[in-house]
């Protein structure tokens, strides 16, 4: 079993803090633990899909890209939805 596959496991059976996973699910209703953290966003709609992973900083309860000048940020900001 690989480490990704326990942590999961036993993040559901009561440790959340162990959890690889930060999505809606109730094991990851907890504080973020400071780190590097690889953010994979999934976008798909009829049968078109797209994927991209962005950097996280995460430092004493703040947050912030690694890199914000990546070019979806930048077209994000550009059409407004950043």
């Amino acid at each position: 079993m690989s480490w990704f596959f326990i942590n999961s496991l036993r993040s559901m059976r009561g440790k959340p803090g162990l959890s690889p996973n930060w999505n809606h699910a109730r094991q990851s209703d907890i504080a973020t633990p400071d780190g590097l953290w690889a953010i994979e966003p999934h976008v798909a709609r009829d049968g078109f899909g797209a994927k991209f992973e962005d950097l996280l900083v995460v430092q004493d309860g703040q947050a912030w890209f690694l890199d914000d000048a990546l070019p979806h940020h930048l077209r994000w900001q550009a059409s407004g939805l950043h």
